[in-house]
């Protein structure tokens, strides 16, 4: 666990409803991965910590794509002023650039570049000073949340959108 980037446990805002569905108990999880019983949306921990969490979730729930059921729970306004602001802007443009304003107040350690060029928008997230493989559950929870609510605020339920990932 060297990434040390400091993440809001708000991030897990999801993970006792999708633990409980996998039939998964909460309190080894949080254990395994240094966070105690505490799950307070107020409480900074290390973003290794939330990788460990959430490979072992995955390892446990034998479910290795389990990062797109947490995406699917997530509810953006959980997330503090880095959900929110998703919703806060007049134009898709301002939203997003809302978003990446306020990510340091999600967790630290996140890099977000929107490009436009072609007439194509290009979103990158990069969790900075991360593995890849340990971080692949986050990866893939970020990607389809990003992907989810920009459909929501956009309207468009069948948008042409390409994901990749740094894993396999």
């Amino acid at each position: 666990m060297w990434d040390r980037h400091p993440v809001s446990l708000s991030l897990m805002h999801m993970l006792p409803d999708v633990a409980e569905l996998q039939g998964v108990a909460l309190a080894p999880l949080l254990n395994r991965a240094g966070i105690g019983q505490d799950l307070d949306a107020n409480r900074i921990v290390a973003r290794a910590q939330i990788s460990t969490l959430l490979q072992e979730l995955s390892r446990r729930a034998g479910a290795p794509t389990i990062g797109l059921d947490l995406a699917a729970s997530a509810d953006p306004n959980r997330l503090g002023l880095a959900g929110q602001a998703f919703f806060a802007g007049r134009t898709l443009r301002e939203c997003l650039s809302a978003h990446q304003r306020h990510i340091p107040t999600l967790q630290g350690g996140v890099q977000i570049a929107l490009e436009e060029w072609d007439g194509r928008a290009y979103w990158r997230h990069t969790l900075q000073d991360s593995d890849a493989t340990h971080a692949g559950v986050l990866n893939e929870g970020v990607a389809a949340f990003v992907v989810a609510t920009l459909r929501a605020i956009s309207g468009a339920e069948g948008g042409n959108f390409h994901i990749s990932l740094p894993h396999r």
